[in-house]
């Protein structure tokens, strides 16, 4: 954690929990003074109730969230797919669950290796299936691109879907490994 002392860290754990226990007490407090003098209603209790439990819940995972912000980040995952090209198939298939990108489809960046090596494009697929929370990425006519005249060069080529038309966060992740 960069820049981040441990007495920082126990100090903003330690002041979670002090707001949060003096956000119950008050509202329990409030809830007495008002069901004494008949103001405490049904809609009041199950509010109260809901933010009880809301904040629990924000409570207990707030020193996680402190101590490695990534693993419980407002950014939404993004899903890797890993394929691998040996030759021995014509073409490579590999699905991944995604967040719903909210286009009805999805582009790829380059596969690229280094400025010299890229998988061409028209040898790359990319759809989504499943009301577009899967998708489905295809390498195709791969006995051509590894034993062609000119075999790509092995080693992990990369790149990334996005949403069709929207500049956003970045979908997917694509690796692909020829071996």
């Amino acid at each position: 954690m960069a820049g981040t002392t441990t007495d920082g860290t126990v100090s903003q754990i330690a002041g979670r929990f002090t707001t949060t226990i003096d956000n119950w007490a008050g509202r329990w407090q409030r809830g007495l003074t008002e069901s004494r003098n008949g103001s405490y209603s049904l809609q009041k209790w199950i509010s109260d109730l809901s933010s009880f439990w809301s904040e629990a819940a924000s409570l207990a995972a707030f020193p996680w969230r402190v101590i490695d912000p990534a693993t419980l980040s407002d950014q939404p995952a993004r899903a890797l797919i890993s394929l691998e090209i040996d030759g021995t198939k014509d073409e490579v298939v590999e699905a991944a669950e995604i967040a719903d990108p909210g286009t009805p489809s999805v582009d790829v960046t380059s596969l690229v290796l280094d400025k010299n090596n890229s998988i061409p494009m028209g040898n790359v697929k990319v759809d989504l299936c499943g009301q577009g929370r899967l998708l489905v990425v295809r390498v195709q006519g791969v006995k051509g691109l590894v034993g062609g005249a000119m075999p790509l060069a092995k080693g992990t080529y990369a790149g990334s879907v996005t949403p069709t038309g929207k500049k956003g966060p970045e979908v997917a992740s694509i690796s692909v490994a020829i071996v």
